[in-house]
């Protein structure tokens, strides 16, 4: 596997850099981290037949265009599977957490997109005035009490945890079916994709809130079910 990171490494700048694996995340894909000298940069190796680069790739692009904080790509062999981007470095809130950063000031931090996960209440009534980012995704279960969220919405982008928080509860259905972790990895994909969708059109279209538009679709499914 380093073989071939080494060898797409080498033929994008990084000859003798030194290679060290990185923990991987929710998916097939495995990261790589470079350094030579001062410098260093990131692989991503996704393997052709499990994931495709290409969508990862245009929403990278896509960000960094908006002037948001995506890594930047350096290079892409798209066939291979082998991306080279910019190293964001190690420092995650749960990792300034564990160090003892207050975490009160990481939610006030000027972000551009803020991701409260795995605990409820953290932007609340305390911190809600303080928070500067430009756009909410609620990945936690109820992060943002429902009046502070209504509140948020008014000045920036929240998209609320039964959007964002979805694929918890979908994967569950795959598992109940004994579904394989290929078909659940592409089942939530195309429902969150999917649904996300909807509810951003709908929000847009109507002049509401992502909150009020996702429940109302929902609410119209299981109309359309009890016929």
């Amino acid at each position: 596997m380093a073989g071939r990171v080494e060898e797409f490494a080498a033929a994008h700048g990084w000859a003798g850099a030194a290679v060290v694996p990185l923990a991987a995340d929710a998916s097939f894909r495995r990261y790589f981290r470079l350094t030579y000298g001062a410098e260093s940069a990131l692989v991503m190796d996704a393997p052709p037949a499990k994931e495709d680069v290409r969508p990862w790739l245009r929403l990278a692009r896509h960000l960094c265009a908006l002037g948001y904080s995506a890594p930047r790509v350096l290079a892409a062999d798209e066939d291979a599977g082998l991306v080279l981007i910019e190293d964001l470095g190690d420092d995650t809130f749960t990792r300034l957490l564990a160090r003892g950063t207050d975490e009160a000031a990481l939610y006030e931090l000027a972000v551009d997109v803020l991701i409260p996960g795995a605990r409820p209440d953290v932007i609340n009534a305390g911190n809600k005035d303080k928070v500067r980012a430009k756009i909410i995704v609620e990945a936690a279960n109820i992060p943002v009490p429902l009046d502070i969220e209504a509140q948020l919405e008014k000045k920036m982008l929240v998209v609320p945890d039964i959007v964002a928080n979805s694929g918890g509860v979908i994967s569950s259905y795959i598992e109940t079916i004994n579904g394989t972790p290929e078909q659940m990895l592409r089942f939530v994909k195309e429902k969150v994709t999917r649904n996300a969708r909807l509810v951003l059109e709908k929000a847009h279209t109507e002049n509401k809130g992502l909150r009020k538009a996702a429940v109302e679709i929902a609410q119209e499914r299981v109309r359309k079910a009890m016929k």
